[in-house]
């Protein structure tokens, strides 16, 4: 089984100094970049829910999960812990709403796709990151698009 850190994976692209700033960057990053689109966003500071924004866009509610990496250079995939995907699986189930889980980087790209569409792929993933020996599950890079397709 390959183990990955929560580092930066194999090649250690990722440093986890300030890994909360990184991903209160990333939720408004994403957050402006929904508005944008006119989506109504709601933080999870203003309400209870297990993901990091509630989004609203033509009637339709979903939650949104923002993941902030560094750029994929060294390898195609990228990916979190095994239980959150679960979690958000049962929240999913449980709300009958959708979950979108989207990434971000420094060089301000935002890609991912709705969760319905990131299985656990056989073969990819099975990994433990060393640091909290958590099950981690990772997509290739080539299966998420950018955030403006799935809107």
């Amino acid at each position: 089984m390959v183990e990955k850190s929560e580092k930066g994976g194999i090649y250690g692209e990722m440093n986890q100094t300030n890994i909360e700033q990184k991903g209160i960057k990333g939720e408004q990053w994403v957050s402006k970049n929904l508005r944008e689109l006119s989506c109504f966003v709601q933080n999870r500071g203003q309400h209870r829910f297990p993901f990091d924004l509630l989004v609203s866009k033509n009637g339709k509610e979903f939650g949104v999960q923002v993941k902030y990496k560094e750029p994929r250079i060294h390898y195609p995939d990228t990916g979190f812990e095994k239980w959150r995907w679960e979690m958000y699986k049962k929240w999913q189930n449980e709300n009958e709403k959708k979950m979108l889980i989207l990434f971000t980087d420094n060089s301000k790209k935002i890609y991912g796709n709705w969760l319905d569409n990131l299985g656990i792929e056989k073969g990819h993933g099975n990994c433990y990151n060393k640091e909290n020996n958590c099950e981690m599950i990772y997509w290739w890079k080539k299966k998420l698009k950018d955030f403006t397709e799935l809107i």
